[in-house]
């Protein structure tokens, strides 16, 4: 399980000045990745950055990080803040469905990402 713990909006991470976005993953950096087969079977990618996964740019994103890396994309489509609220998976060649500012209220130590 890789864990990126940061800031975000609708359809990005943010990694210092630069931007994880779903464009961003068609790049061949990226791709160097995938083809490293860095990734197990079953392994998540959780972005734990504030409405990453929110709107329709951040339900694009889950779902072109969840295909290209071929793993569990989790994120959040609110502000997280301490208790980590509005969380929503989608795995590869699923369809990331959830209303704009949905996912789970439950407080995060006591969530399993299955």
């Amino acid at each position: 399980e890789v864990q990126f713990w940061g800031h975000g909006s609708p359809g990005a991470a943010y990694i210092g000045r630069d931007a994880l976005t779903a464009t961003a993953l068609a790049t061949r950096s990226w791709q160097r990745v995938v083809d490293a087969g860095v990734f197990a079977e079953g392994a998540h990618f959780w972005l734990r950055t504030c409405s990453s996964f929110d709107q329709d740019a951040g339900r694009m994103f889950a779902m072109t990080l969840a295909n290209t890396l071929g793993v569990r994309a989790i994120g959040h489509t609110v502000t997280i803040h301490a208790v980590q609220p509005g969380m929503v998976s989608v795995r590869p060649r699923e369809r990331a469905e959830w209303a704009d500012g949905s996912g789970s209220t439950k407080h995060f130590l006591a969530m399993s990402p299955d």
